[in-house]
Order: C-alpha cells, then structure tokens, then sequence
C-alpha cells in the first residue's frame, strides 16, 4: 500500500479517500468493459483481451489472433475463458 509508510501515511490524511465498491475490466483492444456479455479471454501467454474484440481480429485471418502487446500469433481456440471471483 503506497500510505502505509507512517511518513506517508501522514502526507495521505488531508487527501479524500477514493472507495470503490466495484471493479471493472477494460479490454486493452477495444476500451470496452468485460463482463459477462462479453467476457475476458486468456491468450496462451496470459494476457487477457475480450472475447468479442478477440473473435473480431480472428475472422477472416483462419482464426488467428495477435496479441498487440508482444506481436504474439495464437489460434482463438487457445484462448481460455476467465473466471474472475
């Protein structure tokens, strides 16, 4: 935690307090949120990417995927599902 340190910590009071009761997963390919419409997919590589931004870059390319972070090539079907809790 970045206000743990006590001299931080100090620094820290003054500043409101940002609460988040939910979270949201943005696909670094589309900027969407992935939720359970479109959810988050797994390359082989551990990168994530929603299912539907995934399956717009593999059609008409045989089912292949890049992963624009590493310029990885992955067949879609490698991808897995996440299941986030």
């Amino acid at each position: 935690c970045p206000t743990c340190p006590p001299l931080l910590r100090k620094l820290a009071e003054p500043i409101p307090v940002a609460h988040h009761m939910h979270s949201r997963l943005l696909c670094g390919l589309s900027g969407r949120v992935m939720d359970e419409h479109d959810p988050p997919y797994v390359l082989p590589n551990g990168n994530v990417y929603s299912y539907q931004a995934l399956t717009a870059m593999a059609a008409g390319r045989d089912g292949l995927v890049t992963d624009p972070k590493t310029m990885q090539e992955f067949l879609i079907a490698d991808a897995r599902k996440a299941f986030i809790s």
